[in-house]
């Protein structure tokens, strides 16, 4: 556990950087942003353009994390989920989080809700549809910032997970999108430091390319270490998303997860199929997750799950 002195600096650090980030003008916005000195091919520029705008449309459709991490404007999402494992009774879930922009600020701060985002990853597979489920309802709420630096989109954030006593917490978080002509990849690494937890870190990177104009390929790794319990999961996850029409798509997932405890070795496989449809207007979604999977706790046998979602949004992206 580090030192109250070394906590005290880097949470007095962050909070400056917060500062800053609300003070810095349209006029100061150059000296964060570094410009290519060299002219970039406009064929290649468009055609990863495409592809990074397509990525993000899908994100937005089925309301996924990334989605989220990105949005600058105000926003609300309520999630009530309906899980049930083979053989098991239904159960009830529920999350809400919510980004709201500080006037005044040019929408470089925000407060920030959201169900507790650690709390997943600390046991489960980070590949596991249902690892949330009973889970404890702790959320956090904090201030988060907006930069860029060299081609990151850097947000910084502190805040406190909203249980007693008080659990405050310092984040980074800082996403890169790189072209790589007919690929877009996004690179998004998180650090953070919960005062009952310790230290995690989260790592990302998704490969997305653009099959034609209704389907979106994208390879998924993921990587997340937490000091409290010394244990590292990671995922690789394949996914084709699909527009059957307008308010309606298909993601079809397939992946595997693994664990260093108490050395590497794959813990589950699974084959999930996700059909979201926009229900009420721009804002009402369903989600229907049928998923088999093969975890090692059940000696690799077959399991069956499934997972309905009522997702609302509200904000100016779901007018």
């Amino acid at each position: 556990m580090a030192s109250p002195t070394l906590l005290r600096w880097i949470g007095t650090h962050l909070l400056l950087f917060l500062l800053q980030i609300s003070a810095v003008g349209a006029t100061d916005e150059s000296a964060l942003i570094l410009t290519p000195s060299e002219p970039i091919d406009a064929t290649h520029t468009k055609v990863s353009d495409i592809v990074e705008d397509m990525a993000r449309r899908v994100d937005r459709f089925f309301g996924n994390d990334r989605a989220f991490e990105e949005q600058n404007d105000t926003a609300l999402q309520i999630r009530f989920d309906f899980g049930s494992d083979e053989g098991e009774l239904a159960r009830l879930n529920s999350s809400v989080r919510a980004k709201v922009a500080l006037p005044g600020t040019e929408e470089r701060l925000r407060l920030v809700l959201e169900s507790d985002p650690d709390l997943p990853a600390r046991d489960a597979p980070l590949d596991d549809p249902l690892r949330s489920f009973g889970e404890s309802s702790d959320y956090t709420l904090g201030l988060e910032g907006r930069a860029q630096a060299s081609g990151w989109q850097l947000r910084p954030s502190l805040g406190v997970r909203a249980k007693w006593p008080l659990d405050p917490y310092a984040r980074l978080l800082a996403i890169r999108y790189i072209d790589l002509g007919d690929w877009v990849s996004r690179v998004s690494g998180t650090a953070s430091w919960f005062s009952t937890d310790g230290v995690g870190l989260d790592g990302t990177v998704d490969f997305d390319r653009r099959v034609n104009d209704d389907i979106l390929f994208r390879s998924a790794s993921s990587l997340a270490w937490r000091h409290d319990t010394s244990q590292t999961n990671a995922a690789q996850v394949l996914s084709l998303f699909q527009r059957l029409a307008s308010q309606a798509s298909l993601a079809y997932e397939i992946g595997a997860g693994a664990d260093n405890d108490p050395q590497w070795e794959i813990n589950n496989y699974f084959a999930r199929l996700r059909y979201r449809r926009l229900v009420y207007k721009t804002w009402a979604y369903v989600d229907v997750q049928p998923t088999i999977a093969w975890p090692e706790d059940n000696d690799f046998q077959e399991e069956l799950s499934l997972l309905v979602r009522l997702e609302l949004n509200f904000g100016k992206a779901y007018r």
